[in-house]
């Protein structure tokens, strides 16, 4: 359920800040003191810097008055090297709310980084074997590589999309323990068979699981396990793929022909919004109705206003490297970054393929509310700005 809390700002000749909240639960905190008094004709200028990394935005404000974010930058990796982390030339990853864990599908394995402590372990398949082995974690086997992943809204199934050789989507229950026979299975389909399923997005309701392959979308009915193709033929490398529940739309990375594709699941028709070289990884962000792209081939995350179709990019400079952006995400360098997945708060964890690692770029912000009031701003302003940490909490 979603709880809000409020901030409300009254302004006279002078400016008084008061955090109240609506529901039982306690007001965020904040790390800077309020800003209180203002002279007439100056510039009012009040830094807010949620601890937690909450959002900020205005519900209502007098026209003079302005919030402006500015995300924080992008942090080390969490694991550098094959030898001692994740499983090599990870192309997809999903992250864990739940137990605050991230899950790295890869060659023959899927490892499983804590990070409270960065300690990677790996909880299915031994990233040797190859096979097409359900059960425990340890006796389970892969094709060879797993290119897509998806976890439920629960996050108690894992859904995997066994690329080559197998061409399944298999699923990691969480709900038993991984020395379970039933840890590892493989998704039963009725209709249709996917084809070396690729990139996986499942829909709001976990009703609906879609699936990319080479040239098609498709989707499975979870309740009967139903296999649909959406499309026919007509694509080239699909390599991303993400739901705007809202809208009843799907983007997909139409990779070799170097756009992004928006499709109409009421409608099936297909309109192209932006091009982009050889994108994969999609992720839709409904609060802000945007598009995060992993643009591998030019070494930068890329995000789309899917109401003006505007691009923008959020990190990377376009070198080839592994060099962080502390304090600017935008001179930070991947080894083609080909997925990623929302952590808390928006922030998101990066498969940087080739660097073998995790990257984590911080969505985090702190707010200025500035401005200078006009003369008929010198009375009571009510100013309401509603904060939430993007999981329903607040």
């Amino acid at each position: 359920m979603n709880h809000k809390n409020y901030c409300l700002l009254t302004c006279l000749l002078t400016v008084s800040l008061l955090f109240i909240s609506t529901t039982i639960y306690a007001a965020p905190s904040f790390s800077s003191a309020p800003v209180t008094t203002v002279k007439a004709g100056n510039a009012y200028n009040y830094t807010i810097a949620p601890i937690n990394g909450e959002t900020i935005s205005i519900i209502d404000a007098p026209s003079w008055l302005n919030l402006n974010a500015v995300n924080n930058g992008i942090s080390s990796s969490l694991t550098t090297t094959a030898a001692s982390g994740v499983a090599g030339f990870p192309v997809t990853v999903a992250y864990d709310s739940i137990n605050n864990n991230v899950y790295v599908p890869g060659w023959r394995r899927v490892d499983q980084i804590d990070l409270d402590t960065n300690q990677v372990t790996t909880i299915a398949g031994d990233g040797d074997d190859p096979g097409y082995v359900d059960g425990t974690g340890a006796a389970s086997r892969f094709g060879s590589d797993i290119r897509g992943s998806a976890f439920d809204s629960n996050r108690n199934i894992l859904y995997l999309a066994d690329t080559s050789v197998n061409n399944a989507i298999r699923k990691i229950d969480f709900n038993v323990a991984s020395t379970d026979s039933n840890f590892v299975t493989t998704l039963a389909s009725t209709g249709a068979t996917p084809d070396s399923p690729f990139r996986l997005s499942l829909d709001s309701t976990n009703d609906i699981l879609y699936f990319s392959e080479y040239r098609n979308i498709g989707k499975v009915d979870l309740a009967t396990n139903q296999v649909t193709h959406l499309t026919n033929s007509q694509f080239h490398g699909v390599g991303g793929l993400a739901v705007n529940p809202d809208a009843n739309k799907l983007y997909f990375s139409n990779t070799y022909y170097h756009a992004i594709e928006e499709f109409d699941l009421n409608t099936s028709e297909i309109t192209t919004i932006a091009g982009i070289a050889y994108p994969q990884g999609l992720e839709f962000d409904s609060s802000s109705n945007s598009l995060y792209i992993a643009d591998p081939s030019n070494n930068r995350i890329r995000k789309l206003d899917t109401l003006t179709n505007e691009v923008t990019t959020i990190a990377g400079s376009g070198g080839y490297g592994s060099a962080d952006g502390a304090t600017d995400p935008l001179t930070a360098t991947f080894k083609h970054p080909y997925d990623f997945d929302f952590g808390a708060n928006g922030d998101l964890y990066i498969a940087d393929a080739h660097d073998s690692s995790i990257r984590l770029l911080s969505q985090s912000k702190d707010y200025t509310l500035t401005g200078t009031p006009d003369p008929d701003a010198l009375k009571n302003n009510d100013i309401t700005l509603r904060i939430t940490d993007g999981t329903g909490a607040f």
